[in-house]
Formats: structure tokens, sequence, C-alpha cells
């Protein structure tokens, strides 16, 4: 099959603008001579994007046919047609709704096909959804993130370029030292430092018991639910705050919201309108998000500057005795301060970097907080699962009410919920620069394609989350608390498994780039979760939508953006709360 036998496939409609060119002529000689150019203009560009569709259209049968073709030769994958040039998919990609896009993509592309190539303004973006092909992508060790990385901090924080080449070390020298290892790049540092306090199990650890004790402290502190009172609130409405502080507070210490109290309102004015800032929308389009933005960094500047003169230019040594105070909180957060000084990083960009790191946490760990405890609490799921929990929950729960949060993350039924959450709710989208070209496998490693240097591959996880075929016992689109739930034949008892899963599930992210603060946030929405569930006794109220409105339905995935991490919900679950009679 030639490129010239797929114009015989398209229909009659798609051939008519190759003559708009010439009409235009004709239809401009009985119109008045002032009218002509802006008419014939306009003609000549419906034209152009007519032809832009058919030719677009014509390479896109033929890439595909090549690839249906049977054959081991190495292909590139096809790539889907539009008709805008430069913008290309662009305005599609970028229309919010979980998952709209690739809906609306997969009815006319076979998705057997494993990749495909979208046109993202001007740049060449291949989407893997093969299994295969993604943990290919995702152990390649050429492929690099670095123009992801520039776009988030440059675009989504407000870093000015210089900055990033400090902050990502690009092209800079590997001139620095941590803990004996010498000649690393400031890249290879932070990775260090995050490796050091964010996923060794005893730092972890520490900083787990932080979070607990004032997340504890925020409930314990709330007067309106005195002994034997009851209030009416919205489950997410009611948690957000306490779990916002909690966290804030033991990643980053007291200070910053006794300086800052705006923050815990105006970061999520700035968690709307990040992607906005991310995929570069300008601000005439949507001043609210860079106001937002601003707003947000003259606050964690203002706390920067108070906090070094508190500290006297020297926050305490993160590898002392010493594991969390109030001025900067935890290690983690010490050493990036002090890592912020070593690369002369200026005022501004540090209280950029510090959004950022807040941002990663608590943008994603408080929806995915709300998710389990409104799917508990659904009067109309299975009645079942909260009795379930709650016997497990006890188990992990001290004689003194305190958690052994190491018993409760192993717990069997609180894990596969965790995981199904975090499959249905997490939209990410991986991406990898490509230096040189690079060939990855697909379908078990039965073919291969074909990618060119100077491009973005992209792994959306919404795809691998949402693949029927992966996900069929219960549909994919339905939260099934058991799904990763085994029978051991040894015990007859229910165990978890993540078998099957790689490539298919990836909500953090995967390969060298995977995200370093996965375990506390695991251990901190479930010790957040086990804390209101041991705490309180629910009655079911109502379903409301955004604006507090009651609604018959569960609420569902708010329409966002492609690639905001966990998705928050577009509604909340209304209940009547009472501490529980100790």
């Amino acid at each position: 099959m030639t490129i010239l036998d797929s114009f015989k496939n398209l229909p009659v409609p798609i051939l008519l603008p190759a003559s708009v060119a010439g009409l235009a002529v004709l239809y401009t000689a009985n119109v008045p001579a002032t009218a002509r150019i802006p008419i014939a203009a306009s003609l000549l560009a419906v034209a152009f994007i007519g032809l832009t569709h058919i030719f677009t259209r014509l390479r896109y049968s033929y890439q595909l046919s090549q690839i249906k073709s049977p054959g081991s030769k190495t292909l590139e994958p096809p790539q889907i047609y539009y008709s805008l040039p430069f913008l290309g998919n662009a305005l599609d990609f970028l229309a919010p709704g979980p998952g709209l896009f690739w809906k609306q993509l997969f009815k006319s592309h076979p998705r057997d096909t494993g990749a495909c190539t979208l046109l993202l303004g001007g740049l060449p973006t291949h989407i893997l959804f093969d299994p295969t092909a993604v943990q290919a992508i995702f152990k390649a060790k050429g492929p690099n993130r670095d123009r992801f990385n520039e776009q988030v901090m440059g675009s989504g924080f407000g870093f000015p370029r210089s900055e990033v080449v400090k902050f990502f070390a690009l092209g800079q020298p590997a001139s620095f030292e941590y803990n004996g290892r010498e000649g690393l790049t400031a890249r290879e540092k932070q990775e260090a430092i995050s490796h050091e306090y964010l996923m060794k199990t005893d730092a972890v650890n520490e900083l787990t018991s932080t979070f607990v004790f004032h997340m504890r402290k925020s409930l314990n502190s709330d007067d309106r639910l005195a002994k034997g009172q009851s209030l009416e609130i919205g489950l997410v409405e009611y948690l957000r705050p306490h779990l916002f502080k909690a966290s804030i507070v033991a990643l980053m210490g007291e200070r910053l919201l006794e300086i800052y109290p705006e923050l815990s309102t105006d970061f999520w004015e700035f968690d709307k309108y990040m992607l906005t800032l991310f995929f570069g929308l300008p601000r005439f389009v949507s001043p609210k998000a860079y106001k937002a933005l601003e707003k947000c960094k003259a606050g964690m500047l203002r706390q920067q500057e108070i906090c070094f003169k508190e500290c006297n230019g020297e926050p305490e040594d993160p590898s002392g005795s010493v594991g969390w105070e109030p001025i900067w909180g935890s290690r983690a957060n010490r050493s990036r301060q002090c890592f912020y000084k070593e690369v002369d990083m200026l005022p501004s960009s540090k209280a950029a970097a510090d959004l950022a790191f807040m941002f990663g946490i608590a943008s994603n760990a408080i929806p995915a907080a709300g998710w389990f405890l409104m799917h508990l609490l659904d009067p109309y799921g299975d009645q079942t699962l909260l009795p379930r929990l709650m016997k497990e929950l006890k188990t992990a729960q001290r004689p003194d009410g305190s958690l052994d949060v190491s018993t409760l993350c192993g717990l069997t039924l609180l894990q596969s919920m965790w995981q199904e959450i975090l499959r249905l709710y997490t939209d990410v989208l991986v991406t990898r620069d490509t230096r040189q070209d690079i060939t990855l496998p697909f379908d078990e490693g039965k073919k291969k394609m074909l990618f060119r240097a100077g491009s973005v591959i992209m792994a959306p996880s919404y795809l691998g989350h949402h693949d029927e075929r992966a996900w069929m016992d219960p549909p994919c689109e339905q939260f099934y608390a058991e799904r990763f739930l085994v029978d051991n034949p040894e015990t007859g008892l229910s165990q978890f498994s993540m078998n099957g899963t790689p490539g298919k599930l990836f909500p953090f992210g995967g390969g060298k780039t995977i995200c370093p603060g996965r375990i506390f946030a695991k251990q901190e929405v479930l010790a957040s979760v086990a804390m209101v569930l041991l705490t309180f006794d629910f009655d079911f109220v109502s379903y409301t939508d955004l604006g507090g409105n009651k609604t018959s339905r569960f609420p569902g995935p708010a329409d966002v953006f492609q690639g905001t991490g966990v998705i928050a919900g577009n509604g909340d679950v209304r209940v009547r709360i009472k501490r529980k009679l100790t």
C-alpha cells in the first residue's frame, strides 16, 4: 500500500477543502475591492487548514497500514492527524476532563498499536500505552526529563531561566559533595538528599511520627466537637485544613504558617491553576493563575527572609540529633535550605522551590485521603467495607490509642484500597526527552518501534490505569476495594498482591525519576485516614457538588487538565460527625 492508496479511503467531504483556494479567486471576483482581501484570506486559511488535515490524514493512514502489515521491521509510531499547523493536537489535548482526549482518540486509533505520535505546539510527542514499552522507557538510561523539569519550575513555579540552570545543573560542572561522595552535579546532590530523608526507613518513620503528632493535635483542637456534640460537615472540606496543617508543619516547621497564615487558603487557589501555568497559557488568558502564583511566592519569600534571620543564616544541621524543629521543620527541608544556599539561589527562587516541594506532597495526599473516606462512607457502596477495614485498623492501634504505622502500612485491605484509589484517580504524564534515537519493544517483545532523537516520549498513567483489557473484573471505571487482593491457597486468606501490574500501574512515575516522596505520601494518607476513622463516628447526610448543593450522585473526578496527579473530586460527601466515646 502506498500513501496515494490511502487517498481512496477518505470520505468525500474531506476532499472539498482542496478546491477552496481556487474558489477564492472566483468568489472574490464579484465583490467590492475593499472586501476581496479579507474574504480571500479567510478562504485561503480554510483551504490551508483543510489541506493540512488531508495531508496528515493520508500520512496517518499510510503509517497505520505499515504498522498493521506483517513483518519484523522496526517502524515509527503513526502520527495522529490534525488540522492546525504547529498547534497540531494541542488544543484537543489541553481540553479539561480526565481521559476525555484519550476516549476520543481511541474511537479511531486502534489501541493495540501500543503507541502514537501527537504534535503538541510544534513538538512531536510520542505516546506510549503498551506495558512492555512503558517498562522499557522507565529502564532506559539515555532519555532524560530535563525539558519537563525546566518547564515545571520555569512556567509552573516562576523560576528565571538562570535559576533553573543552577537548580538542575544544566550544563554545570559536577563539583558537589554529599556524605563522602564527590563529583556530584547539583541534581545528583538533590537526588541524594531526597533518598536520605524521604526514602530511608528511619528518616521516613521519623517524619511520619511528626506528622501523626501534629495531625492528632489538629483534630483534638476542634472545639466544635466537644464531647457528645455532633457537627454536620463535608468530609473533604473538614479533612483538608487539618491534613494540610499537619503536613506543612511536619515538613516545613511551625513558623511558616505563623508568618504566612493565609497559605492554607492561597495554596489551594494556586493548586487550581498550576497546570494552567505549566502548559504556558498567557497571563491575559488566565490572570488569576499568575496572581495566585505571585501571592504564594510573596508569602513564602517573607517566611524565607524571617526564618533565615531567626537561625542566623544557618538551619539546624539535618544530619544532627534534632529530627524536627519549629523554624525549618524536618531534616528533608533543612537539607534543601542548605542546598539552596550552596548553589547561591535567589531568595525568590528559594520561595518558589519551597512552594514546589509543598505542592508535590499536599496537592496529592489530601485528595487521596478524601477519596478514601468518601468511598468508605458511601451509603450506596459496599456496606461491608467500613466494618472490615475498622477491624483491620484496630490491629494497628496501640493500647494508648496511638498508631503503629509499620503495622498500619502492612494491612491487607487498606493497602488494596490505597492502590485502587491511586489507580482510579491518578493522572500523571511521565515524560522523557530523547537525546538519540531509541528503539523500544512492544507487545511482550514481539515488535519494535523507533523513536527519533529530539522528540518527547510520554507515558500517561491514565492509559495504563484505565485499560479495560488490564482491569476488567470489575470494569476499570469502577472503584473496587479488593482489586489488589488474591486468595492464598495455603491459608485460604486474602493477601495483597501487585503481580501483573508493571507498566500498567505507575501513579508515582517510574525509573530513576520515580517520586521520592511516595513512601511518606503513603504513610501520611493511611495514617490520616486511620486517625479520622478511629476518632469519629459518621452518619451520612447527602452528596454535594462543589457549591455545596445536594446532588443524587457520588462525586466524580473534577474537570481538570491532564497530568494533574491525584485528581480532586467534583463534590463532597456530607456527614454528621461525632467523637467516639472512649
